[in-house]
């Protein structure tokens, strides 16, 4: 009796370690050799009204993006949110830079970074919009996908060219 009870137990826990360490590898980004990189996903602006981004806020399927080298532009550029703000202080900016990702789209749906390729002179990012399964019907919000890259091979790229997928 109790030999059941363990087996059942064991296997229940392998299959639910598995699949929660399958769905941890399935959200992490695809990234190139020798680049690290960790996110910070914001479903409101973080740029401060002085920002270099020349509109107020982004309309339907717009976007921006912008790269961050130091720690005075980020302190200038981004709100000073405990999030955000804790971010950028756990960014060493003498071997990390920053990317920052921006749309406006209805605010149910989240940007999820899916990976970063090199190109000859930068980076592209692939970004892909995970929505609802049943469909959005709200309002229009700047979301915004902070990106700490950590490149060890590379100097601060040249060109950044982002690719948002998935629309609805």
């Amino acid at each position: 009796m109790n030999r059941r009870k363990f087996l059942t137990g064991s296997g229940i826990g392998l299959v639910a370690g598995g699949g929660y360490f399958g769905w941890k590898w399935y959200q992490s980004p695809s990234v190139p050799k020798n680049i690290s990189v960790k996110t910070l996903y914001s479903e409101r602006d973080i740029l401060t009204q002085q920002s270099t981004r020349e509109s107020e806020s982004l309309a339907a399927r717009e976007e921006f993006h912008t790269l961050i080298e130091t720690q005075d532009v980020a302190s200038r550029e981004f709100i000073s949110t405990n999030s955000v703000a804790d971010f950028i202080t756990a960014t060493d900016f003498s071997e990390s830079y920053l990317v920052l990702i921006q749309n406006g789209m209805q605010s149910q749906p989240d940007l999820v970074l899916d990976s970063i390729r090199r190109l000859e002179d930068g980076l592209q990012f692939d970004v892909t919009i995970d929505a609802p399964i049943f469909g959005v019907d709200d309002d229009l919000i700047t979301h915004s996908l902070l990106v700490r890259i950590t490149d060890r091979q590379e100097n601060i790229p040249e060109v950044i060219e982002v690719d948002i997928n998935g629309y609805v």
